[in-house]
């Protein structure tokens, strides 16, 4: 009781919340997942039980053959006078209706009994499948916002870098590249030996080039300006 009495209630239900939330993040984030490995185990399950259930309603199906043969072959008796009443009684067309209705209501429920375990599970494994689609498809859509968000805040980002610095810089920037002076000797036809400046794009450290960029600066040898 005195180690009962040390402990900080507070703190504790702190942990027990943190803890609770964490693991229900988790369990959030991964619930797609676990919604459609349910979904292929229930399936797969429910096919089970529906075979099995099928054998038994094979036992059913020949009870309930056999109770309404009972039934016909016994109006038939009465009907023909091989089978004599007792004094009073009597068996109406009505009464040989309602004995049918009552052995086919009763075979149904027999029925539903034995195929509701496969067909419930059935359900629920669809269910599962559609629950897991639906939150796939929320969290795509966010995802396709978001991303949308984003490449509009970018495209603005570069339009307002060239409106101040020039389309120039802007593609630098982008494209973490930086034109650098080169000096290349060439002998005119005179003989006399004349320096020439170039400027040529340089890829810096990390740089990052697109597919269209890079097929637009690349030469054999060299990345040159575009």
């Amino acid at each position: 009781m005195k180690f009962l009495k040390k402990i900080d209630k507070s703190e504790l239900m702190g942990k027990v919340t943190r803890a609770a939330s964490k693991y229900g993040y988790k369990l959030k984030k991964a619930s797609p997942t676990i919604m459609i490995v349910g979904a292929a185990v229930g399936g797969v399950t429910a096919t089970v039980l529906a075979c099995k259930a099928t054998i038994k309603a094979q036992d059913i199906l020949k009870e309930h053959n056999a109770a309404v043969q009972t039934i016909h072959d016994t109006k038939a008796k009465i009907d023909s006078g091989e089978l004599v009443l007792g004094e009073g009684e009597t068996y109406t067309e009505n009464e040989f209706k309602n004995d049918i209705t009552t052995a086919y209501v009763h075979t149904g429920v027999a029925l539903a009994k034995v195929y509701a375990p496969a067909v419930g599970l059935g359900v629920a494994s669809l269910g599962c499948m559609f629950g897991s689609h639906h939150i796939m498809t929320k969290r795509n859509a966010s995802l396709t916002a978001a991303y949308i968000a984003l490449d509009k805040a970018f495209e603005e980002y570069r339009t307002r870098v060239t409106d101040r610095f020039g389309d120039r810089v802007q593609q630098e920037l982008e494209h973490n590249v930086k034109a650098v002076e080169i000096e290349n000797k060439k002998t005119d036809e005179n003989g006399v030996e004349e320096t020439i400046k170039q400027y040529t794009d340089v890829a810096m450290a990390h740089t990052s080039l697109t597919p269209a960029s890079l097929m637009r600066r690349w030469t054999p040898g060299r990345l040159t300006t575009s």
